[in-house]
């Protein structure tokens, strides 16, 4: 097929080599777009994670996927007025847009039937829909482009206006997600303990006088200040990506809130740094190859996760049943040898009483052989018989099985 349509793999795949690449992108003269690309993405991909933890944990994600697609109706009603696509202005009708938005959905939730799943998609669709006729209408006129803030123009991050700190050029967008980044590890450092408590117990928070509503429209406060600072680099619609995937990671990763900061911080991390040399390598848009990259990590901690993960938990009830398989034996052939380890019992009389396919009674012997517990006598068939270590054990279950069945 592919040689009927003239097509292959490598058509669409560059060569890869690796030191030539990297050594290309961190060359001389790019080493300083390149640092501080590669820092503008690590920076938005922190701060969104660390608000998507808070997110998970309240079941708030469908209202971060409102606000990060309503927050730009604030961003165009903003350029439209001071003519500029940065600065305080923007920064305000964002953050009041995305309050108004939680305000909407409430409203409806509350003085109707609605369901809150259903008023955010009214309320988030209504005002993204408006958003975007306001931004294909006047975009011209305001110097802002459709794609540029629904997909991020990341890779061009480093050329427009920058600040010198210590003698070294720093782009202002990279400043601006820096002051975001610190304000947000200082609010979550100073909060700490009453936003973990509404977090996972607003009835009680409530009751010991805080007030999780005020924090709930705090934390949507922040979120829209993260989302304007954001969406230069990976634009308003990926965003809502680098809000659940690295905190969704990191929620598979670990049951304890500070180290979930922890690990969706290091995903976020990776996704920035992995996804932008992959999109230098295969040529593609570096927001989008960022956040495959974190959905990729995502997948594999649904998959791999000690705890949670799927393959792990399969691994988990292999072993288990190995191990009770494994006790089975041992308690059937001390059963059968009548508390005398050196007597050999047929192996088919031991698999007999325990219908359990062939398969995996051999797996189990095999098993119990390597530990020492069991052994084949020599000169005797098909027969097994427990050694003193053996023996040991198959005291210590039946002795247990009978105390669990007192």
């Amino acid at each position: 097929m592919n040689s009927m349509l003239g097509l292959s793999m490598t058509s669409f795949i560059p060569p890869f080599d690796l030191k030539r690449d990297v050594l290309s992108l961190w060359s001389a003269g790019n080493v300083h777009d390149t640092a501080f690309t590669i820092l503008m993405g690590t920076l938005v991909a922190v701060a969104c994670a660390w608000l998507g933890c808070w997110l998970i944990l309240q079941g708030l994600a469908l209202i971060g996927d409102a606000i990060s697609h309503t927050v730009l109706l604030g961003i165009v009603l903003a350029v439209l007025l001071t003519g500029e696509v940065a600065g305080i202005g923007m920064f305000v009708a964002a953050t009041i847009t995305g309050l108004v938005t939680v305000m909407l959905i409430d409203a409806l939730h509350v003085s109707s039937r609605l369901k809150e799943d259903a008023a955010i998609g009214i309320v988030f669709s209504a005002l993204f829909a408006l958003g975007v006729a306001l931004l294909g209408t006047f975009a011209g006129g305001a110097h802002i482009d459709t794609g540029h803030v629904l997909y991020g123009n990341l890779e061009f991050v480093t050329s427009g206006r920058s600040v010198v700190l210590a003698g070294i050029d720093v782009p202002v967008p990279v400043c601006q997600m820096a002051v975001v980044v610190m304000l947000l590890m200082l609010l979550i450092v100073a909060f700490y303990k009453e936003l973990l408590l509404v977090a996972f117990d607003s009835q009680l928070a409530a009751a010991m006088g805080l007030r999780p509503v005020l924090c709930r429209y705090g934390l949507l406060a922040a979120l829209s200040l993260t989302v304007v600072g954001s969406f230069q680099a990976v634009g308003a619609v990926l965003v809502v990506a680098m809000l659940i995937a690295p905190s969704a990671t990191a929620y598979m990763l670990t049951k304890r809130l500070p180290m979930m900061f922890v690990y969706s911080a290091v995903a976020a991390t990776l996704s920035s740094v992995i996804g932008f040399h992959l999109s230098y390598w295969l040529d593609v848009g570096a927001a989008s190859a960022m956040v495959c990259v974190a959905c990729g990590l995502f997948g594999l901690a649904f998959l791999f996760a000690p705890e949670q993960g799927v393959l792990s938990a399969v691994w988990r009830r292999a072993r288990g049943r190995l191990r009770a398989s494994q006790e089975n034996i041992i308690r059937r052939l001390w059963k059968l040898s009548a508390g005398v380890p050196e007597l050999a019992v047929s192996a088919g009389d031991v698999s007999a009483g325990m219908k359990l396919p062939g398969w995996q009674f051999g797996w189990s012997v095999r098993s119990l052989m390597q530990r020492g517990w069991i052994e084949a006598p020599p000169g005797v068939a098909r027969s097994l018989r427990l050694t003193a270590r053996g023996a040991l054990q198959a005291q210590r279950l039946d002795r247990a099985h009978r105390l669990w069945e007192t």
